[in-house]
């Protein structure tokens, strides 16, 4: 199985999305006392699940897609 290289992993847009939204919600709530920071903690474990979600799904795809190319 031939899976991309660390350093194309890390210039994906999900991933760089995924790590502002994750970071945004915490400094949002030392910035401001709208946002507790339990609320913020939640917001970012919620982005952090769904960039796993997204990107199990998509590797799942194309090993599924490699799989039935190569029958």
């Amino acid at each position: 199985m031939n899976l991309p290289a660390v350093p194309t992993k890390l210039k994906s847009r999900k991933l760089i999305l995924s790590l502002l939204a994750a970071v945004a919600p915490i400094i949002c709530s030392y910035l401001s006392d709208d946002v507790s920071l339990h609320d913020a903690m939640k917001l970012s474990v919620t982005a952090v699940i769904g960039y796993c979600v997204s990107q199990g799904w998509v590797d799942a795809s194309a090993v599924k897609e490699k799989t039935d190319s190569d029958e």
